[in-house]
């Protein structure tokens, strides 16, 4: 399936920075679906499998004894797990739907493979495609705020960092900044969705832009991801020399789509304690950690 490349974009990398950004339209997320279905994961063991015995009901041994079959060994091993689905969602402003993008992966031994990729969602349409059971879900988007407003603790740490891969200060801006403000009134919304229809999701407040920048992803390719496709196609590669596979049978691929495999990338090195920055959660204010 493939995306086109939005026009009109704003100029700052990918990230919490994205909250009034006005995308051409993309296409719709059943257009956009994969031809494979969710790696639904389970939460836990799945249920024994007996196979039927090869000798039907008991028969009667000499004395009147009973003689049970026996199950082969086979049919007392669990079934395997279903791979775990990791998502990364580069969230946009309520006002802007079509600028939502969703990576649907799951955990194999080579990596994260994608599954599918779609853009243009709705808060409905968002939590409807992420798997039921056990998942992994990082947003792009504030899940709080500072009740002084300005900086949370976690913003002016990681805008520090930012600066030093070569990203822009404002890569990283406070959760009630104009332009962000709607942003994360729906980021709020999602999650509190989320956590009645997905009460087993794992969910983590991810920095695209700066899960790229941090792990060593070209900055300029970084910076240019809104204006430029090349930029695009380096990420991408980028991506998938960095484990995440599948990516490049998308393309080509809006830079919405790239943050939300960026996004997906951050959750999963969370999710393995293996986050390039994390600011830990602090209930009830700051209820999710913020990793990248």
């Amino acid at each position: 399936m493939t995306h086109g490349t939005p026009q009109g974009q704003a100029d700052t990398p990918s990230g919490h920075a994205d909250g009034d950004r006005d995308a051409a339209p993309h296409p719709s997320p059943r257009a956009a679906r994969a031809h494979h279905g969710h790696g639904d994961a389970s939460s836990g063991d799945a249920p024994l499998r007996g196979a039927p015995s090869s000798g039907g009901p008991a028969s009667a041994a000499p004395g009147g004894d009973a003689t049970r079959h026996r199950k082969p060994a086979s049919a007392e091993r669990p079934d395997p797990p279903d791979p775990l689905p990791v998502v990364g969602v580069d969230l946009s402003g309520p006002m802007t739907p079509s600028a939502t993008a969703l990576a649907l992966f799951v955990v194999e031994d080579s990596g994260l493979v994608c599954r599918s990729l779609m853009c243009g969602l709705g808060d409905e349409e968002l939590a409807a495609e992420i798997p039921a059971g056990r998942s992994v879900v990082g947003l792009d988007a504030p899940l709080s705020y500072s009740a002084a407003r300005g900086d949370r603790p976690g913003d002016r740490q990681l805008r520090k960092l930012c600066v030093r891969a070569g990203l822009p200060a404002g890569s990283v801006m406070a959760p009630t900044a104009p332009r962000i403000v709607y942003l994360t009134l729906r980021g709020i919304s999602i999650t509190r969705r989320l956590a009645r229809t997905q009460p087993n999701a794992d969910i983590v407040e991810v920095h695209p832009a700066a899960a790229l920048a941090l792990r060593g992803a070209p900055p300029d390719a970084v910076t240019s991801l809104k204006q430029s496709g090349e930029a695009r196609r380096t990420l991408i590669a980028w991506l998938e020399r960095h484990g995440l596979q599948g990516i490049e049978r998308f393309s080509p691929l809006s830079d919405h789509a790239v943050a939300a495999c960026a996004a997906a990338l951050a959750a999963w090195a969370w999710h393995r304690g293996e986050p390039a920055w994390v600011h830990p959660a602090a209930p009830p204010a700051h209820p999710y950690d913020y990793a990248c």
